[in-house]
């Protein structure tokens, strides 16, 4: 519903909009000094009761290190707990007289918790003379920002909450109106609008339908142009799939979700407004840091099965220099833009030729180069080129809509990036797109380190992986440290070694674990998980580029690799005393784990 009102009651937006809030931010501001006071005593309580928990469990490992005389556990089990409740001290006391402290002074001892207000004091069960003294006093300036943080949130929380409301309302008494008075005849309420409708009504009309048509037409065309490529790709892989490699099957399954993203790109598309539906964003939803080396070989390997049955096309890359560069970018529009790129170069060759494919690394940029052999292409055609009108280059058989580079333009300069074309008649063209470099994700593993008389253990399904790694440790030094390589083609066989292995054995191993393992029960996510084994182990996978694995991996707390990357990623032995620490601290969770 929607209401009106006569042309003299109208108001401008500014004054509609403070009339609405002004009641509304005053209740806000008395319900957030509410709010305070309830979670100032909410926090204090929640405090409480966990400090209370956790220093029962102190005491009940300090009671376990009496009964078998461990000065050690004692002393780590302190410190931990120190550290812990980031507390100015903690004191294991006889009476009054000090057994073990940091600081190493009895005066908490003497003086007991009546001289301190934030002393706190528990008796050890059974052994009634022994007391654990903990100070935990907090500065006033740490609770000051506690709490000024809390009520600063609560209240802009508050805020938008009240900022909804007032666009609720704008919803009902001027957007609705708004819709209808484009085709009706209704006097709206905000003097501002109601001369626009009047204005631009006749207008919008004409461009709506003109904007629909055009729409069509360019989906259509881009549909047409667009799939063609995975479609080649999949329809030559689908007649080897009884005996289908990993390699290919990730081809498959590459190509197939392509398709799948291009279709739901294009339903989005027809969803978004028709004035909204071509214009490309950098800060759009879709955009997502993407690992350039591992989509670029994934597109290469596609476009090598596509023009395979061409043996006077070469299809080379150079992505070496590649590893750990990532840009923010629509992962399903630059596969095509790539897609796009590779395809006009081939369709441009007269009687074959090759096409390289380079990543390398610029201070703030990564650069792609796809460069071909070609036959060239002339001054005023390039000066041109990019309109999605213009195409050149290409044979009778092929098409020429000149969508590719046009695409290409859009994509990538909508992510900050560049494109620049040089080319030669008679000598080839060389495309290269200048990307802005993004913060690479907090699964990728961005160098291998091992330490000496480590465990490394690959559980991988594919035979070659498991020699790509002995080679790289060999390469790396493995021998003269004394690293130990073993290798399992099967999830239940590594369990059933691993279970057998003795404790400091399992902490001391490096675990490189694939994601998937055909005709097998469970992944190896499902495995990490099973065995608690994600401090040691990373997931070198073929599928790091889905979404759903990528995010159950960063839920679970597991590094990834791309399988593609193992011969690229950085790996060194690191000298032992880094582990030490961590180590023994593992050691003694683990531990205090089991006996729980």
């Amino acid at each position: 519903t929607y209401w009106t009102l006569s042309p003299s009651k109208k108001m401008r937006l500014s004054k509609w909009i403070n009339r609405k809030l002004k009641r509304r931010l005053f209740f806000g501001v008395l319900l957030v000094l509410a709010l305070q006071a309830c979670s100032l005593f909410w926090f204090i309580y929640i405090q409480e009761l966990h400090f209370q928990k956790s220093v029962q469990t102190t005491i009940d490992s300090i009671e376990l290190a009496m009964v078998q005389k461990n000065r050690e556990l004692i002393v780590s089990t302190l410190v931990t707990s120190m550290n812990y409740w980031q507390a100015n001290g903690v004191w294991l006391c006889l009476n009054q007289s000090l057994i073990i402290g940091f600081p190493s002074n009895s005066i908490a001892c003497r003086e007991g918790i009546n001289k301190r207000y934030f002393l706190s004091e528990s008796r050890i069960p059974g052994r009634d003379d022994y007391k654990l003294i903990i100070d935990r006093s907090i500065s006033p300036e740490i609770n000051f920002l506690v709490y000024s943080s809390v009520v600063i949130l609560l209240f802009l929380f508050l805020v938008f909450i009240q900022w909804k409301m007032v666009f609720r309302d704008m919803e009902y008494e001027i957007i609705a109106p708004l819709s209808k008075g484009f085709t009706s005849d209704h006097v709206l309420a905000i003097s501002e609008l109601e001369d626009l409708r009047q204005t631009v009504v006749e207008q919008q009309r004409t461009q709506e339908e003109l904007a629909r048509a055009k729409a069509g037409q360019e989906i259509a065309k881009q549909v047409a142009h667009d799939i063609r490529s995975p479609l080649a790709a999949l329809n030559m892989a689908i007649g080897m799939m009884n005996r289908l490699p990993e390699g290919e099957m990730q081809l498959v399954r590459n190509a197939t979700r392509r398709i799948n993203d291009i279709a739901n790109s294009l339903l989005k598309k027809g969803k978004v407004p028709v004035d909204q539906c071509h214009v490309a964003r950098a800060d759009s939803d879709d955009n997502q840091v993407i690992i350039l080396m591992d989509l670029l070989d994934s597109v290469i390997s596609e476009k090598r099965v596509q023009y395979r049955d061409r043996m006077q096309i070469n299809i080379c890359s150079d992505l070496s220099a590649g590893y750990g560069l990532f840009s923010q970018l629509d992962q399903v529009e630059f596969s095509r833009v790539i897609s796009n790129l590779i395809n006009n170069s081939i369709e441009a060759f007269q009687n074959g030729g090759q096409v390289s494919v380079v990543l390398s690394d610029a201070p703030t940029r990564n650069l792609i180069c796809i460069k071909d052999n070609g036959k060239g292409i002339p001054k005023y055609v390039l000066k041109a080129l990019g309109r999605e009108e213009i195409s050149y280059g290409k044979s009778e058989m092929e098409s020429g809509s000149g969508l590719g580079i046009f695409h290409a333009y859009r994509t990538i300069e909508s992510a900050g990036g560049k494109v620049c074309i040089e080319s030669e008649v008679g000598e080839g063209t060389a495309i290269t797109l200048s990307l802005p470099k993004a913060k690479a994700p907090i699964w990728f593993v961005e160098c291998l380190e091992f330490r000496p008389d480590q465990i490394v253990v690959s559980i991988d399904d594919e035979p070659t992986i498991h020699q790509v790694w002995k080679e790289r440790l060999i390469a790396v030094g493995a021998k003269e440290n004394k690293i130990t390589h073993i290798s399992f083609s099967s999830l239940v066989q590594f369990e059933a070694w691993f279970t057998q292995q003795k404790m400091i054995d399992q902490l001391n191993m490096r675990i490189l674990i694939d994601y998937e393992f055909l005709g097998q029960k469970g992944n190896g996510l499902e495995t990490i998980k099973q065995l608690k084994i994600k401090e040691q182990s990373i997931l070198v996978s073929s599928r790091t580029q889905e979404s759903g694995i990528q995010f159950a991996a960063d839920e679970a707390g597991v590094k990834m690799l791309p399988k593609g990357m193992v011969p690229y990623v950085p790996m060194a032995v690191a000298r032992p005393e880094k582990f030490v620490a961590q180590l023994e601290w593992s050691s003694f969770s683990r531990a205090y784990e089991k006996f729980d």
